[in-house]
């Protein structure tokens, strides 16, 4: 018997299937305990994989990205205070210097929801972005 006869034979049997084909840009995921019980999670635009009740599903991220703001600070600084006016304390905060690096502050004072204070050790310039989650 040749490699590929051998292979066809013994081996592909044990691999995991599927019993029906399933559409491009599929997620494969295991249902259940055994190493054939595979499912599929189809996402849409805008879907991120998730879970829900359990199970993981396509879910819709809502309004990631339409809420933002952006301080730029061109005068050295320490600490930034960001008066952003959100109404909100889910927040994603990203700093960025003038040449495109993040920098890691030593704090991120969420002061209340319409203020955060950014704090470095040393007097920095560049970029703050924040991305509410709400």
């Amino acid at each position: 018997m040749s490699a590929f006869e051998d292979f066809v034979q013994t081996e592909l049997p044990k691999r995991p299937y599927l019993d029906a084909d399933v559409a491009q840009e599929t997620v494969m995921v295991r249902r259940g305990p055994g190493p054939r019980q595979l499912g599929a999670v189809t996402l849409t635009e805008g879907q991120v994989l998730g879970f829900s009740g359990g199970v993981l599903v396509g879910v819709t991220a809502q309004g990631l990205g339409t809420r933002k703001f952006t301080l730029v600070v061109t005068i050295p600084a320490d600490p930034w205070v960001v008066p952003h006016g959100m109404n909100s304390t889910n927040v994603i905060v990203q700093v960025v210097d003038a040449a495109g690096y993040v920098i890691i502050p030593d704090e991120i004072h969420l002061t209340d929801g319409n203020v955060v204070t950014i704090s470095f050790g040393t007097a920095q310039t560049g970029t703050a972005r924040l991305l509410f989650l709400d």
